[in-house]
């Protein structure tokens, strides 16, 4: 489960009031939405999430709808979401392979910008204050200005894209290969370097840098494994064990690292020993 799945299963179908969820009095999720969420993505102010049917919503911080926009009958689903910490805009990826941003609070009157650099599903967006990247099953990563939303380049990774983490430096990219690349965000025309030795073939599900030690790469997999890498030694620092089933997602929260594996299983990790801390189920 992603922790947006999560959210789902933890929710209960026929309510319509937000509800808090504790879990050994210390862990605290926000459910009770009417609709199966897909995407969810939070700014200082707002939830957005999109939902299964196609519509997409801004929420209060409790949970609320503020504000809601229809499925769009020429592009269905919302697959992705990322919002960008430069213009406080919310750039939306789409099932067709369209790219559409909205102003962080508004989702009223045509998007500020859209275009169609993918050619199938975007599956994963990430940026870092000077970039937005979206990645699509379609192997091509697009790399967009923040600010002016003009596309820079495309850059390719070999198979359908999972996920994405951009550092101000290097952009880290997962597939559905198993395999890790990276590229120099500012480099014209350079071919990706492989991080590892490129032989693993479980689909990579997630990739974070860590807020409280910048320089270590978390990356959760299908091989039931989550590993830590160095990014400035490019080093495995250590691989956690600790699950009985994929790795699905991973929430940082400064000195804990929060995991979800495919059977709703919570666990917490420290950033600085990596030991386990607590379990959750769901």
């Amino acid at each position: 489960y992603s922790f947006c799945t999560l959210l789902n299963r933890m929710n209960k179908p026929k309510s319509s009031k937000p509800q808090d969820w504790q879990t050994n009095g210390s862990l605290n999720l926000l459910g009770a939405f009417p609709e199966a969420v897909r995407c969810i993505e939070a700014t200082n102010l707002h939830v957005w999430t999109t939902e299964k049917e196609g519509t997409c919503t801004i929420r209060g911080m409790n949970g609320l709808p503020v504000m809601r926009m229809k499925k769009d009958a020429e592009n269905p689903l919302i697959t992705t979401l990322v919002h960008s910490s430069s213009t406080g805009h919310m750039w939306l990826g789409y099932v067709t392979g369209l790219v559409r941003v909205y102003p962080a609070t508004s989702l009223k009157g045509k998007p500020l910008f859209e275009d169609k650099k993918h050619q199938e599903q975007v599956t994963a967006a990430a940026e870092n204050g000077t970039y937005v990247i979206t990645g699509s099953v379609d192997f091509y990563i697009a790399v967009w200005d923040a600010v002016s939303h003009q596309w820079l380049k495309s850059l390719r990774h070999g198979c359908g894209i999972k996920t994405l983490c951009p550092s101000m430096e290097t952009l880290y990219c997962g597939g559905y290969d198993g395999v890790i690349k990276y590229w120099n965000m500012h480099a014209e025309g350079e071919e990706p370097s492989v991080l590892g030795d490129g032989n693993k073939k479980d689909t990579v599900n997630r990739l974070l840098i860590s807020k409280a030690a910048n320089d270590k790469l978390w990356v959760a997999s299908d091989d039931k494994k989550a590993t830590v890498w160095n990014i400035n030694t490019l080093s495995k620092v250590t691989t956690i064990t600790a699950f009985t089933s994929a790795v699905k997602d991973l929430l940082d929260l400064g000195p804990i690292m929060l995991t979800t594996d495919g059977r709703g299983v919570l666990q917490s990790f420290s950033t600085s020993t990596y030991a386990p801390l607590k379990k959750y189920q769901s």
